[in-house]
């Protein structure tokens, strides 16, 4: 039927015109077949993805528990006062730190120096 002819162009030497517009079209099927295929993932994956649970609306009517505060419980630094016993922890975390500082200016001024 048509197999001699597909035989026939098969063997004949192509020029590089042919060739170059063979790829071409082959570059353009691939790349078809890729973006077909990367939607058809990308859907299964959007359809199998777990939807967001819809907000119940709470049981006994509207409350108004916090509707008017700020979400964050802690003490903003604007504010915040210090206590005896906040300061004096953090001077002895600091005293260590000034005992290391005093320990290398010593070591490297003598050194330093040649004392």
């Amino acid at each position: 039927f048509g197999s001699s002819n597909f035989l026939a162009r098969a063997r004949a030497p192509l020029d590089r015109s042919q060739r170059s517009r063979d790829s071409e079209q082959l570059k353009g099927n691939m790349s078809a077949v890729a973006t077909s295929f990367l939607r058809r993932s990308a859907a299964r994956v959007l359809a199998q993805a777990p939807k967001a649970p819809t907000a119940a609306p709470p049981a006994g009517g509207v409350r108004g528990f916090a509707t008017t505060k700020a979400a964050s419980p802690e003490t903003p630094l604007l504010h915040y006062t210090a206590t005896q016993q906040a300061t004096s922890s953090i001077n002895h975390r600091i005293f260590y730190v000034n005992v290391i500082a005093m320990v290398f200016v010593v070591d490297a001024g003598s050194a330093m120096l040649d004392l």
